[in-house]
């Protein structure tokens, strides 16, 4: 696949100047991975020991270290283990994580809402805790969007709804910076978005399908 940010080429030794990988490879130095989840050009992954570790584009902060340098390889996300994580979830630009808590956190790019954090700052650079919300079971993330079931099976979404993918019933308005509860749908079990349409399965094994069609 593409390496253009780094997303394959996380040693910095192998394929230098090769924007693309054509066979499987390993990479080093990661071993006893727990999960992987790929953004738009940055990947993140925790470890059995429950560490943290990312690399690729952080050019909008989505690596959550402070900054918005690039890293040349894997880095330890230290600020993510600040946080007692129980999933992660990577946007196209953007990265939210789930704590065991029920809490959620993101950082990354920001120019849709997809944060959730309220503000239309463009970017966060730390993870910042999303306010007011209830306890979560579940996070999805795809592209603009950002999608959270609560401990009631509720849904909650925020982000880009310039095509309904949000299925709050309207495109209007269309951004919504702090996540919304979906009023037409509930005792959600998980949603699948690619950004702009999205498939919510109930508990009782209905699917649901809004956006574009």
């Amino acid at each position: 696949g593409s390496n253009h940010d780094g997303q394959i080429e996380a040693t910095g030794r192998i394929y230098i100047g090769s924007y693309v990988t054509l066979s499987p490879r390993p990479i080093e130095g990661l071993i006893n991975v727990k999960f992987v989840r790929c953004g738009g050009n940055h990947v993140v992954c925790m470890n059995l020991d429950d560490k943290i570790y990312g690399w690729g584009d952080n050019s909008y902060g989505q690596l959550g270290r402070g900054d918005l340098e690039v890293p040349r390889g894997i880095i330890e996300c230290e600020n993510f283990n600040a946080i007692d994580v129980k999933d992660i979830q990577c946007g196209w630009y953007n990265t939210t994580l789930l704590s065991n808590e029920g809490k959620v956190y993101s950082c990354g790019r920001n120019c849709n809402g997809e944060l959730g954090i309220g503000n239309k700052s463009d970017l966060m650079s730390i993870p910042t805790i999303i306010e007011d919300m209830p306890i979560i079971e579940k996070i999805i993330c795809k592209k603009e969007v950002t999608m959270f079931i609560d401990e009631n099976a509720k849904l909650w979404c925020c982000g880009s709804n310039r095509y309904g993918q949000l299925g709050i019933g309207s495109r209007i308005p269309r951004q919504y910076y702090k996540p919304v509860m979906n009023k037409h749908i509930d005792n959600i079990y998980t949603v699948i978005t690619d950004g702009f349409t999205s498939y919510a399965k109930t508990i009782d094994n209905e699917i649901y399908v809004f956006g574009v069609a």
